[in-house]
């Protein structure tokens, strides 16, 4: 999008030049940016974002990056213990500074991708903050999917942990845009929901490395060779089910900040193609491990499992051009630490169910007993944000982590 740098805002590029021809029926077929990339997002995703094509393509750039920018510090904000409001702000400050070094964070801010600001939707519909409780639950899901489809693993985590009613208005949300959508480029809608969204190549090679999904890893593994359709939905089946079963379970002992993160990183290890900048969900993980009270091991283990995040292996050992087009290359030594985002996602799932647990997150309570992290546990369930006081498990009594932990805000009791 910016002279001389052809990469920088590519994705953001495309939504530009995919609004532009929002109305034109062949929307599908048209080729934008430099690299000549397809729009593949639903036809309601260009009509809102129709109207940054009246402004200059600079103005949108600097604006669409900071947007970006404040959608991570809010997604940290939404993340972050209700602590008294200099430590809260310092916190998230501290911790964005830290996030802004992940490599799904840099992609995001690179690309011009719209990844942070959908999670920021999805998270704030979950948590419930004071500012949006007058409005209806599971909406903010439902357009955060009819944007970008990857969010609709959020309309069965709604279901799972008893949310009938916000899953229900999530999917009429969803269905609502769609036929916006239609409304707006009826040709453009047929082809996408009938052809374009189970075209899984146009949005890029799966065996290519940056997709780190479980079939990317698989594909690439096995020399370019996806499996076959039926296995594939077999695995997926799977871990998608054991990963809103584990969501369920952490939203009942931890909170629902945990849980998302677990659904979150489950869709991403099933989905066809999960780009880098789709994993942008590392971030609230890193405010999760920072901020939660939990014994030193955990601390270190779930630091640990952020680092992968930020290690970028792949691009690391590309010092150059032949290197990176080696990388590229199915089949080389590159693809074994091309799996780190997977076995990261997986690790991180992990982690979180065994924080759930209570079986290790052991704090010291700043007198030398230890306090168990279950009952700690469910004080952060109401630490993570203003959540409706129906649905939140109940808070346990522990002055004496909240005075040894973090100083909360008194108006927070």
């Amino acid at each position: 999008m910016r002279d001389g740098r052809p990469w920088v805002d590519l994705d953001l590029g495309v939504y530009l030049s995919g609004a532009a021809a929002v109305r034109s029926h062949d929307l599908y077929d048209l080729l934008f940016g430099p690299v000549h990339l397809p729009f593949t997002y639903p036809p309601v995703a260009a009509a809102a974002m129709w109207p940054l094509t009246l402004l200059p393509p600079d103005v949108v750039s600097t604006a669409w990056l900071g947007a970006s920018v404040l959608a991570l510090a809010v997604l940290l904000w939404m993340a972050s213990p209700r602590l008294a409001l200099p430590w809260r702000v310092a916190l998230v400050a501290a911790v964005m500074a830290a996030a802004a070094w992940l490599e799904p964070v840099q992609s995001t801010w690179f690309y011009g991708q719209v990844n942070l600001v959908l999670a920021v939707l999805v998270l704030a519909d979950v948590v419930r903050p004071t500012a949006l409780r007058r409005l209806p639950g599971g909406v903010l899901v439902g357009v955060a999917a009819a944007i970008k489809l990857t969010p609709l693993v959020f309309v069965a985590y709604l279901l799972v942990v008893g949310r009938r009613r916000d899953a229900a208005r999530a999917a009429v949300t969803f269905v609502a845009l769609a036929g916006v959508g239609l409304l707006v480029n009826p040709g453009a809608s047929w082809t996408f929901w009938t052809s374009t969204v189970v075209d899984g190549q146009r949005v890029g090679n799966v065996e290519f490395i940056a997709n780190r999904s479980i079939l990317g890893v698989w594909a690439r593994l096995a020399g370019g060779q996806a499996p076959s359709t039926i296995v594939w939905l077999a695995v997926a089946a799977t871990v998608l089910v054991v990963g809103l079963l584990a969501a369920r379970f952490v939203d009942r002992r931890l909170g629902r900040v945990e849980s998302v993160l677990v659904v979150a990183l489950s869709g991403l290890l099933v989905a066809p193609i999960a780009w880098v900048h789709h994993f942008v969900w590392i971030a609230p993980l890193l405010m999760v491990v920072v901020s939660r009270p939990m014994n030193g091991w955990m601390r270190l283990a779930g630091l640990t499992i952020v680092a992968i995040f930020a290690w970028q292996p792949v691009w690391f050992l590309a010092h150059d051009r032949a290197d990176l087009e080696k990388a590229l290359q199915v089949g080389t030594e590159y693809q074994l630490v091309g799996c780190s985002y997977v076995v990261g996602a997986v690790l991180a799932v992990g982690w979180l169910v065994l924080l759930a647990t209570g079986r290790t997150g052991y704090t010291s309570d700043g007198s030398g007993s230890a306090v168990s992290a279950r009952a700690t546990s469910k004080l952060t369930d109401a630490s993570t944000s203003d959540i409706e006081t129906s649905s939140a498990p109940q808070i346990a009594a522990s002055s004496s982590l909240d005075a040894s932990f973090w100083p909360r805000s008194t108006s927070d009791r």
